[in-house]
């Protein structure tokens, strides 16, 4: 590598874990002073804050890397091009991808980096700072009182359990479906409940509409009809609290596996749902490569003199913009619009397409 290469590499990485620096300790401080109520309920036991943050603290930086690095990308050449540097280079002969090439290998690493940690290290720090969060809320406020929305999991029994809304301070679940199938992954039964309610150590359904079928999926006699029935669910309300958190803290691998384990049972909103959050989980570190193509452009086409100011203005409205449409495809995914993979993928795709056609037009 040269001796430029590794001056410019050099600049932004300082500027990069300045920026993550900045970020963690802001969300930090505003968190801190969120939730100083409840630690302080909590007898301010310095030890379990600490692990609170600490265990969080992966995740977000996972979550901003791609915007400090974008951040990064523009200050480096903005001053780069204040000093006449970048026209020296040019000057030299170099074209942009010579100049650029190295930070681009760098956002590559990176975006590796933070999969690697989405994959291996998120999953269990994530659940150790949601038993931490849990026990703050509950001793500061006698319980957590909060609905949890789109309740799905396997239970024991080859059961498919949804439900649209649990409510933890009464133990209630609101429009439940149960799909059980045999070893082969066919449904032979299904369970419509308007809610169930967990007394007296089980589970007692209301309005529920219970169906049996044959293997190849024919019904075997019309639907039974119950107003009340108590149903053989292993899982308490605690159990099925833990059991969603398991789900949400899947890495890839685990999450393909559970979505070819429930492939075959009809639950196509919920398929949907977890193949969109499953191809975001590949998508979303390859926002960092993504950033940095889209920074080069702007970064040498900001005026010499006011780059600082300019500077963080496009890294606002560009920033703002791109996790804005990434928000929009991810919903337009789980509304059915779009497939899950292009609307995962489309963010991506039109900003690293807009930033290589901005690119290949600079003089």
């Amino acid at each position: 590598m040269r001796i430029l290469d590794r001056y410019i590499i050099r600049s932004l990485a300082l500027i990069f874990l300045a920026c993550v620096f900045v970020f963690l300790s802001l969300y930090v401080v505003i968190d801190v002073f969120t939730k100083l109520d409840d630690f302080l309920k909590n007898s301010f036991d310095v030890g379990l804050v600490i692990n609170y943050y600490l265990t969080f603290l992966p995740s977000i930086f996972v979550q901003v890397s791609p915007y400090c690095v974008f951040l990064a990308t523009i200050f480096t050449f903005s001053r780069l091009n204040r000093e006449n540097e970048i026209i020296a280079m040019r000057a030299s002969g170099q074209s942009i991808w010579q100049i650029t090439k190295h930070i681009m290998f760098f956002g590559a690493i990176l975006s590796f980096f933070i999969f690697m940690i989405n994959e291996k290290i998120v999953p269990v720090t994530q659940a150790i700072h949601e038993d931490i969060d849990e026990k703050i809320e509950s001793s500061g406020s006698g319980g957590s009182a909060q609905i949890i929305k789109n309740i799905y999991f396997y239970g024991v029994g080859n059961r498919l359990i949804y439900a649209y809304s649990f409510q933890p301070k009464d133990n209630t679940l609101q429009q439940i479906n149960i799909l059980e199938q045999d070893n082969k992954q066919n449904v032979i039964s299904k369970v419509i409940a308007e809610r169930a309610v967990w007394k007296d150590n089980a589970w007692t359904f209301y309005k529920c509409l219970v169906y049996d079928y044959f293997r190849d999926g024919e019904p075997k006699h019309e639907p039974y009809y119950f107003e009340e029935k108590q149903m053989d669910i292993l899982e308490n309300p605690k159990k099925l609290l833990q059991q969603k958190k398991r789900i949400e803290l899947m890495n890839t691998a685990q999450l393909s596996d559970y979505i070819l384990r429930i492939s075959k049972s009809g639950a196509v909103e919920i398929l949907r749902d977890l193949r969109v959050d499953l191809y975001q989980k590949y998508a979303s570190p390859f926002s960092c490569l993504v950033l940095i193509f889209l920074a080069i452009p702007f970064s040498f086409l900001t005026g010499r003199r006011h780059s600082g100011i300019n500077s963080l203005g496009i890294f606002l409205a560009t920033s703002f913009l791109y996790y804005l449409f990434s928000v929009v495809g991810i919903a337009l995914g789980k509304e059915a619009i779009l497939t899950p993979f292009f609307a995962v993928w489309l963010a991506p795709m039109i900003f690293l397409g807009l930033s290589i056609y901005l690119i290949e037009r600079m003089p």
